[in-house]
């Protein structure tokens, strides 16, 4: 076999060309084609491929309408296609050597001769479009060859030749007509949208240096038609023709490659997105097309074809968008998108579009919502699967995908807890170290690891890595690296955390500190312009810091008073601004968080470093007004940092509870202030809500003195026995820890460890806690550092709270978690005395108040009763008693109406407060506390409704209780609660209109068109362009139907429509009688109405505009 290629090749030489030769030649391609075989001599392939090159450029004519020529030349260019993508055994350099043409002069005679074609359909269009088709195929796969002088030289011809002319531009605005006719699409057309799209945006991929266009050149000339196209076809995917499929995918494709393509002062995607109205409409209709469910049938496909392309380039589109764009919230907007999205990922046969779906997944989900999710294992695995194989193949790729790629994909997820506590589990840090010295990328990744504290201890261990790291630091020469490795080190170093922090009354040689993300730096730069003008000094990295950056960004809080932290999501995701923020925080220096990017709320590490601090909303508010609420902001911190007098303990020193705080080796006295409230002066409110930990109450108090605020609290009604709203700074959220401490009014309080318990469990230690400024060793011995936390809540309930209260037992150390909250015991505070019953374990402080009345009745008085439950504090009163009190996921709530029984305040509370869940609810009256325990109710037609007493857990399964349980409960007419979670038995229809309108209608279904119809007639915001109806689980959108008003009725025809005219002569002869040729209107998309003349007919009728 292979003598006889070598052959038929050599006889490609002798002339006359006989005809047999050919037809053998293109038999033997077209049989290893099919068996996916490539062996042929190299040589031979070789002299084969040129040939056929020079064919193609110098000689076309005497050859083209022949077509034993043309169908050897379109076998060899499947042959290729193949050997492109499905043969990793042979070298790339190999592969270019058989598909690179020889000289630029054979390139310029193949476009010169298209130049001059008459014919849009010549065949000569067809096999240079699959060669040039080949050339940007093999680019994408080893883009180290998109460099050479003859890519270059291609490239740029048909970027000038082709892509930016008035010719591209004309075809473009053959694509914006709602129907686009099928003759439109000619060979031309698609060499010129397909080929030279492709080719071209796989040529800027490699960012070339001598491009001779910018970019947003070329987004200029096709950017807003590209707009449009995707506007009016996105709501149409189901009457997409092949070639319509292709000139969206392709044109995506480059717009996608030309967003992304930036230099030093070009930002491309900025020339696309001129508002941000026109990208969220963009995102809006890629959306669309993305949720088409037809597509998703291929996606399993393991063919490769254009739709896989097609969502392939639009999930890199959404990356580029999301890394660049403040669009998150518009992503996180649409509900539907992640789970279909994690369909994608874990359907596709194709690992390198679950690799783009699992990307976008990790930026648009927050921690806590892919925690949620439940699939950071399935991401782990599947990106640990692929890593592996791809860096142990020869090649160092794995189906295509080079390994580069690979962890570009998971430097993005690299920031989210759970995925990191995943690989720490897995102890998989060993492969990243493994590729650090071929990849570069993967030390960011390690860095972004080494914030879990199960991976630092791994990394620390491995003794060989730690020593490559240390010689790195000082002898690379790549400074970015150094960088890098500076940060891990620092993450590694014990000694920072630990280190003794510096009397706060040192000189500092800055007040602020600006930390920051540099993709925001326009914005702080204005920031720190307007703090200098003010007299602050000022200390931010404006040029990048060089040399050790870990080690100035220490000095530089160390040095500074306050630290602004620009929140944003990039900040979130940036490492360095990661370490200088936990820095900040273990240092204990003020931090005033702003927030910087619409619509984004601080999640993950971030969230717990600011949750309980206000933050001033640039967004909100104008420049101006957001910097004086800054300035009033960085006023408070000044305040906060009024000396205290510290006065060494004599051995006879008298200790009175209510005049002085007592630490283990100091007493700080309290201010001695006027006895009226109303006396007091600005800087002594300040000092005593200070004093008293109400540093957040002090900054919505700063302007105030005693008199004003009584006032303030009398203007807002302040209920201390309830959740109050923050006040002020740009935000009003409920804050649902106020009402476990009444003292507190900050942000919701942090729910992680700061560090992990690493004690001998058989050797106790001892406890001491910081609360605000105060220390305190209480003498009890410890196991852990969360029973040292709850000795210090009960001990110390004057100054420790469950918001700034942190514990150590020996070196182990916590802030308050809420699993403490499930081992709280009862306080009694009866006429200044306090009693504590480690026995009493409770729930809320309505069940101590009658435990404290009952079990110590000489003292406890009602009119002088205060009960605690850990920090859920309440008086005696006579309400109380019958009165409701709910405890919510740790949250506690007091609805104002009285009780019968603790049932009914579940239900009441379940109604009033969004965190009251019937799985999460338990409810007191008085002092006696139930849990919810949902049971099914079933609603089966208008005349039979049943409440049953089988508990249950899901909605779901009371539809199978209720239909098992009741004759007249059927699949057609039941509807089932699990408490207030109820469903449907039936299908029934969802309208989706626009982005935000998502509405559930009270009707059964039989199909999703039926709901379209529906949804224009009932539902006020849809319209043929924006619904989108779904019947349960089947969804479509509009399609142009025929809808007739015949007298008063209203029908619709079962056909497809082009016309009117073709509406009112379907709807005539469907409906009969009723619709007849005198009484009806036909309309097609309701749009456009057509009424039928009886006496002129159809072809004379008289048309008009729908109102």
């Amino acid at each position: 076999m292979e003598d006889n290629f070598e052959r038929l090749v050599d006889a490609l030489s002798i002339s006359p060309l006989s005809i047999d030769v050919l037809v053998k030649l293109a038999n033997l391609i077209e049989q290893r084609t099919h068996q996916s075989d490539s062996s042929f001599e190299m040589q031979a392939l070789l002299i084969l491929e040129h040939w056929a090159w020079h064919r193609l450029s110098y000689d076309s004519h005497k050859w083209i309408n022949q077509s034993k020529y043309r169908s050897l030349f379109h076998a060899l260019a499947l042959f290729n296609r193949n050997l492109i993508l499905n043969n990793e055994n042979i070298e790339t350099e190999t592969k270019a050597l058989l598909l690179m043409p020889d000289t630029e002069d054979q390139i310029n005679w193949i476009f010169k001769e298209i130049n001059h074609i008459a014919d849009d359909n010549d065949p000569f269009i067809v096999l240079v479009s699959l060669w040039l088709d080949n050339l940007a195929f093999f680019i994408c796969e080893s883009p180290q060859f998109d460099t050479l002088p003859i890519m270059c030289h291609t490239n740029q011809y048909i970027d000038r030749k082709y892509v930016i002319t008035d010719q591209f531009k004309f075809y473009l605005t053959q694509l914006e007509q709602d129907n686009v006719p099928q003759v439109i699409f000619t060979k031309k057309q698609l060499f010129y949208i397909k080929t030279c799209s492709f080719l071209l945006g796989s040529y800027l991929v490699a960012k070339p240096q001598n491009y001779i266009f910018i970019a947003e050149e070329v987004l200029d000339h096709i950017g807003d038609q590209y707009l449009k196209i995707i506007n009016i076809h996105s709501y149409t995917m189901a009457s997409w023709s092949k070639e319509l499929t292709i000139c969206i995918t392709y044109l995506t494709n480059l717009v996608c490659i030309c967003c992304c393509w930036s230099g030093e002062t070009s930002m491309p995607i900025k020339t696309l997105f001129s508002t941000e109205q026109i990208s969220n409409d963009l995102i809006q209709g890629l959306i669309r097309i993305v949720c088409y469910e037809s597509f998703h049938e291929e996606i399993q496909n393991e063919q490769l074809h254009d739709e896989l392309s097609l969502i392939e380039s639009i999930l890199k589109f959404f990356l580029i968008m999301l890394q660049t764009q403040n669009t998150s919230y518009y992503f996180r907007s649409n509900i539907f998108l992640p789970e279909i999205l994690l369909t994608l990922a874990e359907s596709s046969s194709h690992e390198r579009y679950s690799l783009c779906a699992y990307a976008v997944l990790g930026e648009i989900l927050t921690d806590e919502k892919l925690k949620d999710l439940k699939f950071t294992d399935s991401i782990y695995a599947f990106f640990l699967n692929l890593l592996e194989k791809g860096w142990h193949h020869p090649l160092k790729i794995f189906k295509r995908m080079p390994v580069i790629y690979l962890l570009r994909g998971i430097s993005s997820l690299s920031k989210c807890d759970a995925v990191q506590q995943r690989v720490a589990d897995g102890h998989s840090i060993s492969l990243f170290i493994e590729m650090s010295d071929e990849y570069p990328i993967a030390y960011d990744i390690i860095w972004a690891f080494s914030f879990n504290k199960d991976i630092q201890q791994q990394l620390r261990s491995n003794v060989p890595f730690m020593s490559k790291l240390i010689q790195l630091a000082k002898q690379s020469e790549n400074e970015q690296m150094r960088k890098t490795i500076d940060g891990i080190l620092w993450n590694l170093e014990l000694n920072h955390e630990n280190h003794p922090i510096d009397d706060k009354h040192n000189k500092k040689v800055f007040d602020i500190m600006i930390s920051y993300s540099h993709n925001e730096k326009v914005v702080c730069k204005q920031i720190y312009n307007e703090l200098i003008k003010a007299g602050y000094r000022v200390w931010i990295d404006f040029d990048q810091m060089h040399g050790n950056v870990m080690d100035a960004m220490a000095q530089a809080i160390e040095q500074s008073n306050t630290v602004i932290i620009c929140m944003s999501e990039q900040y979130r995701k940036s490492n360095y601004c990661r370490a200088e923020a936990q820095y900040a925080f273990q240092r204990e220096r003020k931090i005033v968080p702003i927030l910087l990017q619409k619509q984004y709320k601080p999640d993950g590490w971030l969230l717990f470093i600011i949750d309980q601090l206000l933050y001033v909303d640039f967004n909100k508010y104008e420049f101006a007004r957001a910097m004086e609420m800054l300035f009033k902001e960085l006023k408070v911190t000044e305040i906060a940092n009024i000396n205290t007098v510290n006065v060494e303990l004599k051995q006879d020193t008298l200790i009175i509870p209510l005049a002085v705080e007592v630490s283990s080796s100091k007493l700080v006295l309290s201010p001695i202030l006027p006895e009226k409230i109303s006396d007091w002066t600005q800087a002594q409110t300040q000092q005593w809500l200070i004093q008293h930990n109400l540093v957040q109450m002090s900054r919505l108090l700063v302007d105030c003195n005693g008199l004003e605020g009584i006032e303030s609290a009398q203007t807002n009604n302040i209920d201390p026995k309830r959740s109050q709203p923050r006040q002020g700074l740009g935000i009003n959220l409920v804050d649902p820890y106020y009402a476990f401490n009444p003292d507190y009014m900050g942000g919701n309080m942090p729910n992680v460890p700061l560090y992990q318990d690493s004690l001998d469990p058989n050797r106790p230690s001892s406890c001491r806690c910081s609360c605000g400024y105060m220390s305190f060793a209480p003498p009890i011995p410890c196991m852990h550092a969360q029973s040292c936390v709850s000795y210090c809540l009960q001990m110390y309930p004057g100054h420790c709270t469950l918001i700034n209260t942190y514990g150590c037992c020996g070196s182990s150390c916590r802030y308050f978690q809420s699993e403490s909250l499930d081992n709280r015991y009862c306080l009694c505070n009866c006429a200044g005395q306090q009693y504590l019953n480690p026995v009493d374990q409770c729930t809320s402080s309505q069940g101590c108040l009658t435990k404290c009345l009952a079990n110590f009745p000489q003292i406890c008085i009602p009119i002088a009763t205060q009960a605690c439950c850990g920090q859920d504090c309440k008086s005696y009163s006579q309400a109380v008693a019958d009165s409701c009190a709910c405890r919510c996921r740790g949250n506690t709530y007091y609805p104002s109406p009285k009780c019968m029984n603790p049932e009914g305040c579940v239900s009441t509370c379940m109604t009033t407060y969004g965190d009251c869940t019937y799985s999460e609810t338990e409810g007191c009256c008085g002092a006696a506390c139930a849990a919810y325990i949902p049971t099914c109710s079933c609603s089966c037609g208008p005349e039979f409704r049943t409440m049953t007493s089988i508990p249950c857990q899901s909605s779901r399964s009371c539809v199978e209780t209720c239909m098992s349980s009741y004759g007249a409960c059927t699949q057609d007419n039941t509807q089932a609660c699990c408490g207030n979670d109820c469903i449907n038995g039936f299908p029934s229809c969802t309208c989706m209109c626009g982005a935000n309108t998502i509405i559930t209608l009270p009707m059964s279904c039989g199909s999703a068109e039926q709901c379209v119809r529906t949804c224009l007639q009932s539902v006020a915001q849809c319209n043929v362009a924006n619904v989108r109806g779904c019947c349960g689980s089947d969804c479509a959108p509009f399609f142009p139907t025929c809808q007739c008003q015949c007298g008063s009725g209203v029908y619709y025809a079962s056909i497809t429509c082009a016309s009117a005219e073709q509406c009112t002569n379907a709807c005539i002869s469907q409906y009969g009688y009723l619709c007849s040729p005198t009484n009806t209107i036909g309309c097609c998309n309701g749009t456009f109405c057509t009424k039928r003349n009886r006496f002129l007919g159809v072809s004379h009728a008289h048309t008009f505009q729908s109102a």
